[in-house]
């Protein structure tokens, strides 16, 4: 797990990095996105932290809906 753990993996440049979560999903789950940030943050990558609609299962379809935060984070993005 640590191998592949994306908090503990930095990429070799700083890039742009969006972090989303349902607003349905535990508490963990929270806790474990907010570690993410954390550790990209102490590498000078700054995370944003976009929420998502329901659950993990839900955001292909906020990916879709041009209205939704998530949606238009990445367009920013890109």
């Amino acid at each position: 797990a640590r191998a592949l753990s994306p908090a503990l993996r930095l990429p070799k440049r700083k890039c742009p990095l969006i972090l989303t979560l349902g607003a349905d999903e535990p508490e963990e789950y929270q806790r474990q996105q907010r570690e993410f940030a954390a550790a990209w943050g102490q590498h000078g990558i700054e995370a944003q932290i976009t929420p998502g609609p329901g659950n993990h299962f839900d955001a292909m379809e906020a990916l879709a809906d041009p209205t939704h935060p998530l949606f238009k984070a990445v367009v920013a993005m890109a």
